[in-house]
């Protein structure tokens, strides 16, 4: 930390998901970084300090002047032969560090993207907490294992709901549904995500040759891969040359789409489905690239980053008919009725292979649904909400 810290207006971020493969929530973290990198406004006011368990990957990203590295887990703390444990990060350790940049550094804000407040934070030191409708759902999800209930339930239901300083919700439509659980709209905060620059639609309908559905993300059961695939069984034994590419982990209670996906091929006599648990992004692009339709049928988001990113890259969307989608959408998507069932993924599934003009009309409202969410605007906005907080 520079000497003249005091002059700096010190924010601390919550990083341990980029230690690792980022996905989900931790594509959403470095995308805010590369936002807050691009501010070359911020350097001489701002310092952001990186919290994380272990170190992170070697990256110039993270090695920027406006960013401080810090670990602060179990290995940081006795050595490279310490277990490695979120817990003992996150709720003791972490909170700890917090305290004492606060007292030596002037710690003023501290962003948690990860859902929960711990316990022990210290209350001087304004927290602006992320939480989704999803959290208060999966908290009472008995296929979710105990020890994950149990932290939900704990630190983000009940603590980040009740003591956190801001509330951030990613939607206008995530946003009323907090409300709706009993947060006060004046203490929530909305700064939606964004996605890469739109790309041209007519390149990308040209590409459309190589795959016709596309699932992006952790495929959770409310996400109804299971179901999407086996819409998709049915259609393939009528289109021989049909194709489904998956681009995630097997998220449900015991092991399910592995072994759907073999029973699969096996049965259409082809490599119809493939599947990968993570590729790096240059690879995430040329699957949305090539993808005539992204299959994300999910009950509840509070936004949900892949069938915007897909859109962004020509490839039409299928998602469940919920608030969230109707906002960002509008008209254009293909939908799947809620209550969602086997018939209605079927149906939405169906028509994105055979309706040429909804296609066409997604095509062209692409860019304008595109112009709302950019991660410039959602840096400039994240900035904005933690100088209020520190205002107040």
């Amino acid at each position: 930390m520079p000497r003249n810290s005091a002059k700096l207006t010190v924010i601390g971020i919550e990083c341990e998901a980029l230690e690792g493969p980022t996905w989900g929530m931790g594509r959403q973290i470095r995308k805010l970084l590369e936002g807050l990198a691009a501010r070359k406004d911020l350097y001489d006011t701002h310092r952001f300090i990186l919290y994380s368990n272990g170190s992170l990957p070697a990256d110039t990203l993270y090695a920027q002047e406006l960013f401080i590295q810090r670990p602060c887990g179990l290995k940081t703390l006795l050595g490279s032969w310490a277990p490695s444990s979120f817990s003992v990060h996150y709720y003791v350790l972490l909170p700890l560090r917090i305290l004492w940049d606060s007292l030596r550094y002037n710690l003023r804000a501290m962003y948690y993207p990860n859902y929960m407040l711990p316990l022990i934070h210290p209350p001087h030191v304004r927290s602006l907490v992320m939480l989704t409708e999803d959290i208060f759902r999966e908290s009472r999800n008995p296929a979710l294992p105990f020890r994950y209930r149990l932290a939900y339930q704990i630190f983000a239901t009940f603590w980040a709901n009740r003591r956190a300083d801001r509330i951030m919700a990613i939607s206008h439509a995530s946003a009323d549904a907090l409300e709706h659980l009993g947060i006060p709209r004046a203490r929530i905060a909305i700064n939606e995500m964004g996605v890469p620059a739109a790309t041209s639609s007519q390149q990308t309908i040209d590409n459309r040759q190589r795959t016709d559905f596309l699932f992006v993300g952790q495929a959770f059961p409310r996400r109804h891969l299971k179901e999407a695939l086996i819409a998709f069984e049915g259609l393939a034994r009528t289109r021989p040359e049909a194709t489904f590419q998956i681009i995630g982990r097997d998220k449900y209670p015991e092991p399910t789409i592995s072994p759907l996906v073999e029973r699969m091929n096996a049965t259409l006599g082809r490599q119809a489905v493939t599947l990968k648990e993570y590729v790096p992004d240059e690879e995430l692009i040329e699957a949305y690239r090539q993808a005539r339709t992204l299959v994300y049928v999910s009950e509840t988001e509070g936004f949900g980053m892949p069938p915007l990113e897909a859109l962004a890259y020509g490839t039409a969307p299928v998602v469940a008919d919920t608030p969230v989608n109707r906002e960002i959408y509008g008209p254009h998507a293909f939908f799947v009725p809620v209550p969602i069932t086997q018939e209605g993924i079927v149906y939405a599934m169906e028509c994105s292979v055979t309706d040429e003009f909804t296609h066409r009309t997604i095509h062209a409202a692409a860019p304008a649904i595109l112009a709302r969410y950019t991660w410039s605007a959602h840096t400039e906005r994240f900035v904005s909400i933690m100088h209020e907080l520190i205002r107040c």
